[in-house]
């Protein structure tokens, strides 16, 4: 989840997101997480892989 201060409410918000815990995972852990984002995660090809699987309907919740 990502949290934001949206600026026409006044308030703070969250917003969920796909992957949270990996996000976390990638990004609160110092060597192994930031190691893949730097190598793996920040390529084209890992993006377009992972919206490949968002568009299978396995990948939908019911």
């Amino acid at each position: 989840m990502i949290k934001f201060y949206n600026r026409k409410s006044k308030e703070y918000q969250v917003e969920k997101v796909a992957g949270n815990l990996a996000i976390k995972w990638i990004y609160g852990s110092r060597l192994v997480g930031k190691g893949l984002l730097h190598f793996l995660i920040k390529r084209r090809i890992a993006s377009k892989l992972y919206g490949l699987y968002c568009s299978l309907p396995v990948s939908r919740k019911r």
